[in-house]
């Protein structure tokens, strides 16, 4: 259910105007650097060094590789990057958790639940091992 969430929020993160505009920006400062991608993602992604295989993993990479990965974190931080995705998925969470607010807590309680109950397992454990829970253990809330 987590994941789902968490998927929710990069989606929302995603679609926010901060990131279009930090990609846009970014773009603009690589392409003063003589190259040509929309988004960093298309940088990490060059068919020229992406898909090297496990064997090729550790080679020393290329001049142009390390060229556009110096010019790809100038461009990061001269537009603040990482703020921006970062305003915008911690914005997209705070919605996400709003949303689900509910299914949230009951999941939360549900954790707690089953984290008190291998507490008392394992304390059952090192008193003996086979005696009889006198605690009863809560299988779950759904």
């Amino acid at each position: 259910m987590l994941y789902v969430y968490m998927d929710d929020a990069a989606e929302l993160a995603y679609q926010d105007k901060r990131v279009s505009a930090a990609n846009s920006e970014w773009s603009t400062c690589m392409r003063s650097s003589g190259y040509r991608y929309t988004m960093p993602a298309e940088a990490e992604a060059d068919k020229r060094w992406a898909g090297r295989g496990d064997t090729e993993a550790w080679r020393q990479p290329a001049a142009n590789e390390i060229k556009t990965a110096v010019a790809d974190e100038r461009c990061r931080l001269q537009v603040d990057y990482s703020g921006a995705r970062l305003a915008a998925y911690a914005d997209a969470q705070r919605t996400v958790i709003a949303r689900h607010e509910q299914e949230i807590n009951r999941l939360k309680t549900l954790l707690r639940t089953r984290y008190a109950n291998a507490l008392k397992v394992m304390s059952s454990a090192k008193q003996g091992g086979a005696q009889e829970h006198r605690t009863p253990i809560v299988i779950g809330l759904w």
